[in-house]
């Protein structure tokens, strides 16, 4: 489903509580826009990173010459880069020379298709982040801060489990976890956004896993993160 109104509030939000993703189109996409989205859900993230739009930093520029480049980036949660909370992004797309997409899992639909005894085992296991190696030069709080979650999260909103693990940036498991075989588990619950002028995604970091392709292009999102601190 697509919306085509930001004025929708309700809609927009029911949209994203029932399938953690909500595709929005408006047309034309403002820094103003993609922040109005945003806090329908909660507070507004600031971005360390320079390539930001607007004073305030609260809208990231994601291209091939700011953050990530146009390398691939493989199964991930936002939510798990940064020590600091961030339960859900916005990505809103603004020009591209050729067609590209982003491929998400809802992981609550993973979880649903584990039995009853890897569910309770995987309530029992822990996981550990701190951002990726090649950044720990520069940000050494990313592992003096690293977060670890259980990876069967229940979701501090819905209440629902979810299958919580973000291969790009796991350090640590407290216990046996074999990860390739859980991204396997996930692959087939995946699906391609291919991006169209217009688009906005906002989409739940507890509940999805995104990744990416490389891209050999002209390709520019905005990006923010928000949390659920207002959200109501």
């Amino acid at each position: 489903m697509i919306i085509r109104s930001i004025d929708n509030v309700e809609k927009i939000r029911n949209e994203f509580i029932e399938h953690g993703f909500v595709h929005i189109n408006v047309g034309k996409v403002t820094v103003d826009i993609v922040k109005q989205i945003s806090k329908y859900f909660g507070e507004l993230k600031t971005f360390k990173q320079e390539t930001y739009m607007g004073e305030e930093k609260q809208v990231l520029k994601v291209s091939e010459d700011a953050i990530l480049s146009s390398n691939a980036v493989d199964w991930h949660r936002d939510m798990c880069y940064d020590p600091e909370e961030c339960h859900g992004s916005l990505l809103a797309f603004i020009e591209c020379d050729t067609e590209t997409y982003t491929e998400f899992v809802d992981c609550n639909i993973a979880w649903d298709h584990l039995d009853k005894e890897t569910q309770d085992y995987l309530k029992t296991v822990t996981s550990t982040y701190a951002g990726k190696p090649i950044w720990w030069d520069t940000r050494p709080d990313l592992l003096k801060d690293a977060i670890s979650r259980i990876i069967g999260y229940e979701h501090p909103i819905t209440g629902q489990t979810t299958l919580y693990f973000s291969p790009e940036t796991m350090v640590h498991i407290d216990k046996p976890f074999q990860t390739r075989d859980y991204v396997l588990h996930c692959e087939p619950f995946a699906f391609k956004h291919y991006w169209h002028p217009g688009d906005i995604l906002v989409y739940d970091n507890i509940r999805m896993l995104h990744r990416r392709p490389a891209f050999n292009c002209h390709r520019v999102l905005w990006r923010t993160n928000f949390n659920y601190e207002s959200y109501n």
